[in-house]
């Protein structure tokens, strides 16, 4: 189940939907604190909101092993904006 909710988190996020993006990374942290995906999703959606938080959460997800271009732009416009 994790994998389905961070998966479709992530692809809301893309697609704008925020509000359920945002839901189902929730619910896929709280089976899986460790989840990388999710972990994106919720920096992606914190990015403009709480920058300190979401560069949290990309560094947990970047430790826990993720390797994504997107996660490498995230990393970078969170560090420059600094």
């Amino acid at each position: 189940l994790v994998p389905a909710y961070a998966g479709r988190g992530y692809a809301l996020q893309r697609l704008g939907r925020n509000t359920e993006a945002e839901a189902d990374s929730a619910t896929a942290l709280a089976l899986d604190p460790d989840n990388p995906l999710a972990l994106l999703t919720r920096a992606l959606l914190r990015e403009t909101t709480d920058r300190d938080a979401a560069l949290a959460d990309l560094t947990r997800a970047l430790a826990l092993g993720l390797m994504s271009p997107v996660a490498e732009d995230l990393r970078r416009r969170l560090i420059v904006r600094r």
